[in-house]
């Protein structure tokens, strides 16, 4: 019989890339959040039993009821960062090949603003791990380490 052991655990995140006519899809978080006032891609915490995949699909659409089906999900870029209060996360990104709906604020209690922005001008100010990761899909770079007094050199 195996012993239970304490072990560490972090948090994930999922994330989900949206193109529009070369443009962004973005949120602003609600001001009386963590992080209120900053943008960010759409995604949010994994549930527990529940695959990296699986939930950037529902957060994706829960956050802006646009659909992306599996086969157009693609992964861009792997995360392991601190958040601004120093704890442990990852973040896993993925960029929709093809998605339907209208992009609309689902979650206005989470979320005070949501559009679309070109690359080159992005809304200020963005969580410093997007603001991270998008310049790595731009580079094309699949893995970065960030906030760590020993951050590795990105693997790509």
């Amino acid at each position: 019989m195996l012993e239970s052991v304490d072990r560490f655990t972090t948090v994930v995140h999922v994330h989900t890339v949206v193109r529009q006519d070369g443009q962004l899809l973005l949120s602003r978080r609600a001001l009386q959040l963590p992080g209120g006032g900053w943008w960010q891609l759409p995604g949010g915490h994994l549930n527990e039993d529940e695959s990296v995949v699986a939930g950037a699909i529902r957060e994706l659409a829960e956050e802006t009821g646009v659909v992306v089906e599996t086969q157009d999900l693609v992964f861009r870029h792997l995360m392991h960062h601190r958040n601004r209060a120093g704890a442990s996360r990852v973040s896993v990104f993925f960029e929709a090949t093809r998605w339907s709906g209208e992009p609309r604020n689902m979650e206005p209690d989470r979320c005070c603003r949501i559009g679309f922005f070109a690359e080159d001008e992005l809304p200020s100010p963005l969580l410093p791990q997007v603001a991270g990761a998008l310049t790595a899909l731009r580079d094309e770079t699949p893995f970065s380490v960030a906030g760590w007094a020993d951050e590795p050199a990105p693997v790509g």
